[in-house]
């Protein structure tokens, strides 16, 4: 019950969060939004593979597809989600100041073409 409270709490921030977002980051906020629901409840339905039981939920095959189920869902709600708030982060950044695709190209150009960016 508790995690369901959770889930929920955070879809209704992070839906709060989107008007006072630049339209530019609103749709990949939404979709952060979205894929943290379905990512999320993936936790609860491995949990729940060896408790089914049967001849595939049941016994050392039920304990593996829990784990497999926890992996699937880690990777992608760490990784993609780190990703996807990287995306966010450079859009703002760029938005909010305007030097910053300046510095960002005088930080990846080698040193001997900065000449070129100024």
């Amino acid at each position: 019950m508790v995690f369901i409270f959770i889930v929920f709490i955070l879809y209704t921030e992070l839906s709060r969060s989107v008007a006072g977002q630049p339209v530019e980051v609103r749709g990949w906020i939404k979709t952060l939004r979205l894929s943290l629901v379905i990512l999320w409840c993936v936790y609860p339905i491995a949990f729940l593979f060896p408790v089914l039981g049967g001849s595939f939920f049941g016994g050392e095959g039920g304990f593996v597809l829990r784990q497999a189920g926890y992996s699937v869902a880690d990777i992608l709600a760490k990784a993609a989600f780190g990703l996807v708030i990287f995306r966010i982060a450079m859009i703002r950044s760029r938005l909010e100041d305007p030097t910053y695709e300046l510095d960002r190209a005088m930080i990846t150009t080698p040193i001997r073409d900065r000449s070129r960016v100024t």
